[in-house]
Formats: C-alpha cells, sequence, structure tokens
C-alpha cells in the first residue's frame, strides 16, 4: 500500500509539469482541428467546403489586388475564394517611327539610349522612314534585334520630309544617304535640260528606278 502511496505521490513541481503538459497537447489539438477546417489550396485557389453540404447565401465583398490579374472574394464568416477576373488587355499602340522621341523608342525591346539616339539622327538624315524595315540601315541595327520589335512599330509615309529635285541645291540632294557623288551629277545635269516633271519623268531620264529614291523627291 506504500508502494502505491508512493507512486502515485506527486511533488508540487510535478504537478506544474503535467498540468503544463496537458495544456500544450490541448492547444496543439485545438490549433490542428481548426487547421483541418480551412480552406484547402486546389490549384492555386482557395475554395472551401459549406458544412453539412447545405447551401448558404452569403454576401461577398470583391476586393482587387493592384498588379494581380485575379480578384479576391471574401465570403463572410466562411473562407476566402479567388476567382478569376483576367481581361484581354487592349493592344499596345504601335510606336511611329518618325515621330517617336528616344523615351518612346526605348520602350521597345533591344534598344537603349545608343540605338534609340541613332534611329532619330538617321531619321533626320532621310527625310523620315517610308517603311519600318529602313530601320535595319541604322548601324548596329540586326535582324535578329528587329524581330523583338518589329511587331510594335509602324512609319507613317505622311511624316516624311521631301527634297524639291528641281530647286535644290546640289549640296542638299547629296546630303541625302540614298544619293550619292554620280547620282547627283546625273540629276542636276537632267534638269538643267528641262525640270522634272513627276516621277515617271525622273526615273526615264535618269534611270533610277528604286523606290528608296523616288519617294523623297517632290516635283
Amino acid at each position: 500500500m506504500n508502494f502505491f502511496k508512493q507512486f502515485l505521490f506527486f511533488s508540487k513541481a510535478d504537478k506544474i509539469g503535467i498540468f503544463s503538459l496537458s495544456a500544450i497537447v490541448l492547444t496543439l489539438l485545438i490549433i490542428n482541428v481548426t487547421l483541418s477546417r480551412l480552406p484547402e489550396i486546389n490549384d492555386g485557389r482557395l475554395t472551401c467546403q459549406p458544412e453539412h453540404n447545405s447551401v448558404m447565401n452569403i454576401d461577398t465583398i470583391a476586393v482587387p489586388i493592384t498588379g494581380v490579374d485575379d480578384t479576391i472574394v471574401l465570403v463572410t464568416d466562411t473562407c476566402m475564394v479567388i476567382r478569376s477576373s483576367r481581361e484581354k488587355k487592349p493592344p499596345r499602340q504601335k510606336i511611329n517611327l518618325n515621330t517617336a522621341d528616344s523615351t518612346a523608342l526605348m520602350t521597345l525591346r533591344g534598344i537603349g539610349a545608343v540605338y534609340a539616339s541613332r534611329i532619330i539622327k538617321y531619321r533626320d538624315l532621310l527625310g523620315g522612314y517610308y517603311d519600318k524595315s529602313q530601320i535595319l540601315e541604322v548601324y548596329g541595327i540586326t535582324r535578329e534585334t528587329y524581330s523583338l520589335f518589329c511587331d510594335d512599330i509602324t512609319a507613317s509615309p505622311d511624316n516624311i520630309v521631301k527634297i524639291p529635285v528641281n530647286t535644290a541645291s546640289f549640296k542638299e540632294i547629296l546630303h541625302h544617304p540614298y544619293f550619292d557623288y554620280d547620282m547627283v551629277v546625273k540629276i542636276v545635269r537632267a534638269r538643267e535640260v528641262t525640270p522634272f516633271t513627276s516621277t515617271e519623268d525622273f526615273i526615264a531620264r535618269t534611270d533610277l528606278s528604286d523606290r528608296r529614291f523616288t519617294v523623297y523627291l517632290s516635283f
């Protein structure tokens, strides 16, 4: 009998230890039960199951998150659901090579400050781009780089500055990157005989039929 008394006897420290351990175990059980009732994550969304298979009519509050394509829907006193609210983004407006500044050009993939400056300088020499592929003539821009942004640019012929071929000086025509010395000599000699009247007349008397040349001339 004394053995059982000694075996079942607990000191004050033992009682405190047993009480603390019991409290910890009870707390862990409560946490485990609580977590088991939280919404489960399924395919990137939080979902919830109504208790007892009942249908509940609960007001919801939609809270959009900046920079996220989904909308969080808070279900009062029940759970949190994420519903997709993705909308088609409007197509990006194309950049006009003839009017864009360096800031706009640098938004293109593969184009930094140096290339943007070159594009503008070459545009000034040409008098404007009549075709977006002319940007390949800018020093350093390769076809690989061009393929990164070709769908994001355009070139409007309406913005081209043309050369008055009948009155422009020899030097003014030669300044254009598409005309070399021999070509300008031919143009000046032909117009001294008779001024050019049209693109067809210019081509017939100079043999310069490439659109690259004629698109920059006015008569």
